[in-house]
């Protein structure tokens, strides 16, 4: 269980669209999303409770746990061809056993087949950028919920004094500690 949650662990997605790769781009924009990382330790559900290993029946049984848990899996999958054009989400780092892959920067474009570790909302962004079959090899499945109240309540409380102190020019120390505090 702890060497599939370190296969399946990825960082954000950075990555550039290769159709633009090369040329010089005017009046881009971009949005911070301000206290972002707060808002993901509060409002997402998360696995609560010990794993479950999970023997997955049939499509139907590996859609309900989906559905209702969150799950860790190892999944092979086969025929995988892009389907969004552009953006390749799937690292070829984290892909196992690639037959025949074509690779963007990185990225997984195609193959045959591969094996990669993922939890339930991973595969439901793999179903929306690639077609492809898979086969279920391993599958943990945990309660879900949010995190404990105490620690919500220290989040709200660090988040509330960060934002208190953000625009008085006179506690910048206690704004940069409150900061500090809540990342």
């Amino acid at each position: 269980e702890f060497l599939l949650l370190r296969w399946s662990f990825m960082g954000g997605f950075t990555h550039t669209a290769h159709e633009k790769v090369g040329k010089v781009w005017y009046d881009v924009a971009s949005q911070d999303f301000t206290s972002s990382y707060p808002y993901c330790l509060l409002l997402p559900i998360y696995p609560i409770s010990k794993g479950e290993l999970v023997e997955i029946k049939d499509d139907a049984h590996f859609r309900r746990c989906m559905k209702n848990y969150c799950c860790l899996m190892n999944l092979k999958l086969y025929n995988v061809k892009e389907t969004f054009g552009f953006e390749h989400i799937l690292s070829q780092s984290k892909c196992k056993n690639l037959v025949n892959p074509v690779v963007d920067n990185g990225r997984l474009v195609s193959c045959e087949s591969c094996e990669v570790a993922i939890n339930e909302i991973d595969f439901e962004m793999l179903e929306k950028f690639y077609s492809f079959d898979y086969e279920v090899i391993t599958l943990w499945r945990y309660w879900r919920g949010y995190l404990p109240k105490e620690f919500v309540t220290t989040v709200i409380d660090l988040f509330w004094k960060k934002q208190v102190y953000k625009y008085d020019p006179e506690m910048v120390v206690e704004f940069m500690q409150s900061k500090s505090d809540l990342n």
